[in-house]
Formats: C-alpha cells, structure tokens, sequence
C-alpha cells in the first residue's frame, strides 16, 4: 500500500489529514486513534534536521558537464508545529504512507514520509538566517 494523504481532500481510501491544536491526525471511516502529536514531529524533525543549510542555485551546461552557480544559502534550524501545520493545511505538504510486503507475503514497512516541495521547506523552521 502506498498512500499519500492531504488536509484539503480525501483520498481514495477516505483518509484525510487534519490539523489540531497538538497534534496532526489522519482522519479515517473506522475512527482508528492516529496521529502524531507536537512533541513526537518535533523529536523526529529535529532528529533528521537539526540544523541544515538551504541553498538555492542556478545551473547549466557547459561542455557536457552540469554546473552550478549558488547564488543563496540559509541555515535552518528550530521546528515550528505551528508553520508546520499552516503547510499542512495549504497542501503544500503531505503524508506518504509506504507498506509493502516481501515476495514470501510478510509485510514491511517503508517508513511514514512527509513530502514538501523544497521551497516550502524552510517555513518549517522558525530560524531562518540568510548566510549567501
């Protein structure tokens, strides 16, 4: 099974996110208790993006070769739920859900991903300092 899921619409599994106060919860037709709450997105994003540096760039061609011409940067840190949420209930960001299962019929499971368009990823963020 692999879903992705929005707060705007729901999906074809009738599954929709909604964002409350303290958590974001997938909203569902058997009224199954799911979600993460403030604290738990926060750990985790923190875990993955400390802090990071955001750069934006141009690029071209020259002679076969792929160059690159960085003409921003900014260093990331501090999850925001609150500016998280807001993308949430914009669509700019989304739930994958990813659960497969091996050939012998066990299942496996890919991992929940939170999927953004990179120029939405730094509204996640309450610091953000322009280093370029």
């Amino acid at each position: 099974m692999h879903t992705t899921i929005d707060a705007i619409k729901l999906n074809s599994l009738d599954l929709k996110l909604k964002v409350e106060s303290d958590r974001l919860t997938i909203e569902n037709p058997l009224n199954v208790e799911a979600y993460w709450d403030n604290q738990t997105l926060k750990k985790a994003f923190e875990r993955k993006y400390h802090k990071m540096i955001y750069v934006l760039a141009d690029h071209k061609k020259e002679e076969g070769k792929e160059c690159f011409w960085y003409n921003e940067a900014y260093q990331l840190d501090g999850f925001g739920f609150k500016r998280f949420s807001k993308l949430v209930g914009e669509e700019k960001l989304k739930v994958d859900i990813r659960i497969g299962h091996y050939p012998d019929g066990r299942l496996h499971d890919h991992g929940t991903g939170f999927r953004i368009l990179p120029k939405y990823l730094p509204q996640c963020f309450e610091n953000i300092n322009q280093i370029l």
